[in-house]
């Protein structure tokens, strides 16, 4: 049954209260046939010495260490670049998984002959922790979905002008929940970025798919803990304008990609619905002048480049 090998990517900076968690759970799955790939980013603190501390105690665990931290979309090639498995999967290294998830994704995958098996996932805290050794797959619904479906579900959700809204028809924008065929992966480039590498490459990674597969159980356990950048959304005015200059290029990508495939009526919706999610948002983040000067110069940035995406990103060298 387990005969084709999941490459399990979990990229690790200083999360040393969480980390062997996360890497028990993936240890623990039903599906055994894994190669969890942990990229230790740099780590300042003891998350290294836990990751290698249970690699002597699973040989599957493979851990790569890295001197300076590079972030995810770094890590995460790091990954790629070791893996050698026929499907690939994420975990963030503060999250956990369900015992099942390998196996019901992989399951899934195979019987409907899918590109990409996607399992639905639940924010946990300390006080809320969910029991991830117990099966919540009896009463799931599992259905496909094409990738015009999906980039539908996305751009026909219910957009409340305050940031992309991350959660359509079930789907998320995160690799985590996911299990995918390698050459689905393969000449992706996840970018340097402090948050939303994942939203980047997901729109290239679905422009390979023909078929997807949806399981409607939670099975991925993301963690919400204060400090977590990806979650609180409190950044710097240099972290912001990082932020917003890749997501103006995340956004001309996303349209060339509709265009490419030859969706024109999503390509429409693309180009008015990401202009007004950056302008909703600067009413939620922009908390100083500084950050309202930002966001009103990338919000022209983005209006000028979905017009012309050949000529109009006048940082792109900056």
């Amino acid at each position: 049954m387990y005969t084709e090998k999941i490459s399990v990517i979990v990229a690790t900076y200083n999360v040393e209260k969480e980390v062997e968690k996360c890497i028990k759970s993936i240890c623990a799955q039903k599906y055994e046939n894994l190669e969890i790939i942990v990229v230790d980013d740099g780590s300042t603190d003891k998350s290294g010495e836990i990751v290698d501390r249970l690699a002597l105690t699973d040989s599957r665990i493979v851990v790569i260490h890295k001197e300076k931290n590079g972030g995810l979309g770094a890590a995460c090639r790091t990954g790629l670049q070791a893996a050698t498995g026929d499907l690939i999967g994420f975990v963030d290294s503060d999250d956990y998984i369900n015992f099942e998830m390998y196996d019901v994704l992989y399951r899934n995958l195979k019987e409907y002959d899918a590109d990409m098996s996607v399992c639905f996932g639940k924010g946990v805290t300390d006080e809320k922790p969910m029991d991830c050794s117990q099966s919540y797959t009896s009463s799931a619904k599992v259905s496909t979905r094409t990738n015009y479906e999906i980039f539908h579900g996305y751009y026909n959700q219910n957009h409340e002008g305050n940031g992309t809204n991350k959660y359509f028809n079930g789907d998320t924008l995160s690799l985590r929940n996911k299990l995918f065929r390698k050459s689905l992966l393969e000449g992706i480039v996840f970018p340097d970025a402090i948050v939303g590498e994942d939203a980047f490459v997901y729109f290239d990674i679905l422009q390979r798919v023909k078929k997807a597969v949806y399981i409607t159980s939670d099975l991925y356990y993301y963690y919400k803990r204060n400090n977590s950048l990806s979650r609180t959304k409190v950044y710097s005015e240099e972290q912001l304008e990082s932020i917003l200059r890749l997501k103006v290029k995340r956004s001309v990508r996303w349209r060339d990609i509709l265009h490419e495939l030859q969706y024109y009526d999503l390509e429409k919706q693309c180009v008015n619905i990401e202009i007004f999610d950056m302008a909703g948002s600067a009413a939620v983040f922009a908390d100083t002048r500084k950050k309202r000067k930002l966001y009103k110069k990338y919000v022209k940035e983005l209006v000028v480049a979905t017009k012309d995406t050949k000529n109009a990103l006048s940082f792109k060298d900056n």
